[in-house]
């Protein structure tokens, strides 16, 4: 198994983009580990002790797990976006000088990932930063030019990569430099939303990747073989919920984040207003075969108006056929789900309406739904 740590650019390992992150990895034998809007620079603390995201990996259990072959950190491009030019001007020190120092924790953080691990680790190179003619956009904020940026993430690449040779079982692998003009901007068709990489950037990155793999232990392991299709036996039941997404509500109470369907233990995946009928749409993305559904109510729900639920299927959002109406039971107990099945489970749906007769707040925690799929 690879494991991933590191910042929003580590999903990507996972088979996702960022614009539509899935639930489950498309590759069973990788696993990310997202720890957040991490820092490179503060792996390792000004005492020279392991910061913050530096001792989150080291307690973490994947790094001393036996099915962990390989572990990669996925740090840097938020540094380098971010920080790199905005601590030079204040310091009134040059970009290579504040990149030395990036390094510097990083690569002492490696050697202290190093004692307690002796499976090769892979330094993810930051990606080509955020083109100028994407800006601005809020979620990814940056300060310098695009030129300015990308020098930094060229210099400190750089220094990552001699760290890496000084290091055994260290590897270094980047797609910068296929991301960049010969003027040091960032080509756009490798970006998927104005920041990530896209999967023609994925394709680039396992190139790289099985590059350096040629040199592990075991060079043998296909990290990035896609989950198998049951070519040759029957389809069976298997929950699709990581591949539907919320596209619509009859309105807003909250942020609908993440737009994923799947079940959440600490909070509602939608929250409508008191609305007179309020509803949610579900686009599972293609032509499901549903045999059954399961509804997970949330804890924070003690109207009861949820006992009203409708549930109404279709192939397009125009037209829906009522293929659920709750009896007005209480459900939910000690987080059990109400389960039923589609009452025409030949027909195909790709969009749910999910509706309430009564007037209320509609809420939810979770939503399963079981297909016929040759998806192993």
């Amino acid at each position: 198994m690879l494991i991933v740590f590191g910042d929003s650019h580590a999903h990507i390992w996972g088979g996702s983009v960022v614009s539509a992150l899935q639930g489950t990895p498309a590759f069973p034998a990788v696993k990310v580990n997202y720890l957040g809007p991490a820092l490179a620079y503060n792996l390792m603390s000004d005492e020279s002790l392991l910061g913050k995201w530096g001792a989150e990996i080291i307690r973490h259990p994947d790094v001393s797990s036996e099915n962990t072959s390989a572990i990669m950190l996925s740090f840097g491009e938020i540094d380098c976006r971010t920080q790199v030019v905005k601590r030079a001007a204040r310091k009134k020190i040059s970009i290579r000088e504040v990149c030395s120092q990036i390094a510097e924790r990083y690569l002492a953080f490696v050697d202290e990932l190093r004692k307690v691990t002796d499976v090769p680790i892979i330094l993810w190179g930051p990606i080509a930063t955020t083109p100028a003619a994407q800006n601005w956009d809020e979620n990814f904020p940056n300060v310098g030019s695009e030129v300015e940026r990308n020098s930094a993430t060229r210099e400190l690449s750089t220094l990552l990569q001699q760290g890496s040779e000084r290091s055994a079982g260290v590897y270094f692998i980047s797609v910068f430099d296929k991301m960049v003009t010969p003027v040091l901007t960032t080509m756009q068709k490798y970006i998927d939303d104005g920041c990530h990489l896209d999967f023609e950037g994925l394709g680039l990155a396992i190139e790289a990747f099985n590059d350096a793999k040629s040199s592990f232990p075991d060079p043998s392991i296909d990290y990035f073989e896609v989950g198998l299709l049951k070519l040759d036996t029957p389809p069976g039941p298997g929950d699709i919920a990581n591949q539907a997404k919320i596209v619509g509500l009859s309105s807003n109470a909250q942020d609908v984040s993440p737009v994923s369907i799947m079940r959440r233990l600490d909070g509602d995946i939608f929250h409508t207003k008191v609305d007179d009928q309020p509803w949610v749409i579900v686009d599972i993305g293609f032509g499901a075969l549903l045999d059954r559904l399961e509804i997970f109510r949330s804890i924070a729900d003690s109207s009861g108006a949820v006992l009203s639920l409708e549930v109404f299927g279709g192939i397009n959002k125009k037209e829906f056929d009522l293929i659920y109406r709750h009896d007005g039971r209480e459900f939910g107990a000690n987080g059990a789900p109400l389960a039923f099945y589609n009452s025409n489970p030949d027909a195909p749906i790709r969009f749910l309406m999910f509706r309430l007769q009564k007037s209320g707040a509609f809420r939810l925690s979770g939503i399963k739904l079981y297909a016929q799929t040759f998806l192993a």
